[in-house]
């Protein structure tokens, strides 16, 4: 992951509830399907993409797991008005691996106001 977290053309990357699967938002979503020189990078073997409630859907095998990754633009999170796609993968729960611009975080506080998913959210109290 990291070498994708540190590519300036991905907004955000998130896990969501499913194992092995990744929320990736990005305006670049072209770049990842024209070509799967990214997913050479991780030894990843990948099938055709398919359309999946605004977020396109690669998925394939990563060391004999299946993984799937979910790629969409960041306005796929905007919460106003928010897809009701949208709402419902952020309601089934996604923790954020990478989100320099805040898109994960502002998605979850809207859908899940009163979940703890962030280490600096939590407050110890005796």
């Amino acid at each position: 992951m990291d070498k994708l977290s540190s590519d300036s053309r991905i907004s955000a990357i998130a896990l969501t509830s499913d194992a092995y699967e990744y929320l990736i938002l990005t305006d670049s979503t072209d770049e990842y399907f024209a070509s799967d020189a990214w997913a050479a990078d991780f030894d990843l073997h990948l099938r055709e993409p398919e359309e999946l409630g605004g977020l396109m859907m690669r998925k394939g095998n990563l060391a004999g797991a299946g993984v799937t990754f979910l790629f969409g633009r960041a306005t796929w999170a905007k919460i106003d008005p928010i897809d009701p796609d949208t709402e419902k993968l952020a309601r089934s729960g996604l923790f954020a691996v990478h989100d320099p611009k805040g898109l994960i975080r502002a998605l979850q506080e809207f859908c899940t106001p009163n979940m703890i998913r962030f280490a600096d959210d939590f407050q110890w109290t005796k």
